[in-house]
């Protein structure tokens, strides 16, 4: 009998021994060739969107067209399909997801939420911006954080991705995770030739955007260009009226945070215009 539990010890400790801890104190049930094959999948669907990220930042635009739209028959094969050619509308939908599921498409996100649209407006490459704009991407799409390309492209300075980006639809008045809208990212970070787009394509198409708008601490983009001492984009947003008597929610205004003399008599000098909503 000794032998028998020692015999059945053993075979549990080993049985033990070959199934993966979770970490949360309790055994997965999972074999490890199953674990194995979802960790492949994992790696291959990691890999490829990597590799469409990659050929955005070298602007290639084949490598780009040939991950997004070649696929190969693996996939067909994986995807639960009654044969490989049936069309039916059950297979339709387990092919789509099967092939969403494995390979990138255009508004594919990587684990900190970023397209590739917003990859290629960091960086300014203006015709892969073109690309995924033509090819359906939303250019209102968030990452983690919360802001689009429009953001993104604001905060780099790139004007010319800027401009497509709001021909494109992208919305400018849109709020990040901390309440910051494009204009504050071209304010914050000096981009006049963004701030100026930004705000005359406003005005031109008639979008209701607001110059003062303010982020979760009460910071407008005019606190910002204050704070920076950019006076260029002082005199524009106060222009687009802007108001310099704004308060944050530490009572600061663009006026009390400036630093440069001629900045500081500039927004005195500067009457706050009443707006007449009709």
């Amino acid at each position: 009998i000794g032998f028998l539990i020692t015999t059945l010890e053993a075979a549990l400790e080993h049985v033990k021994s070959r199934m993966p801890f979770n970490g949360t104190g309790i055994w997965r049930t999972q074999s490890k060739s199953f674990q194995r094959n979802f960790e492949e999948e994992e790696t291959i669907k990691t890999t490829i969107l990597q590799q469409l990220f990659n050929a955005v930042k070298e602007v290639d635009l084949d490598e780009i067209d040939r991950i997004l739209f070649s696929r190969p028959l693996k996939a067909v094969t994986n995807a639960n399909l009654c044969h490989p050619l049936c069309t039916c509308e059950k297979c339709e939908k387990n092919f789509t997801n099967s092939s969403l599921n494995r390979f990138p498409f255009v508004d594919s996100k990587d684990d900190r939420g970023r397209t590739a649209l917003q990859i290629a407006s960091t960086l300014g490459h203006v015709t892969v911006v073109e690309y995924f704009l033509v090819h359906g991407a939303n250019p209102n799409e968030q990452d983690n954080e919360g802001t689009t390309a429009l953001h993104l492209a604001a905060g780099r300075g790139h004007q010319d991705t800027v401009l497509l980006l709001l021909h494109s639809d992208a919305d400018p008045t849109k709020f990040d995770l901390r309440g910051n809208t494009p204009l504050h990212f071209a304010a914050d970070n000096g981009h006049t030739n963004c701030v100026k787009a930004i705000l005359y394509f406003s005005e031109q198409r008639r979008i209701q955007l607001d110059p003062s708008a303010a982020n979760v601490v009460g910071d407008t983009p005019l606190h910002f260009a204050s704070k920076w001492g950019f006076m260029p984009i002082v005199d524009i947003l106060l222009e687009y009226q802007a108001n310099p008597k704004a308060a944050n929610r530490r009572g600061q205004t663009p006026l009390t945070i400036a630093h440069s003399s001629k900045l500081i008599r500039k927004l005195e000098a500067t009457p706050l215009i009443e707006t007449v909503i009709q």
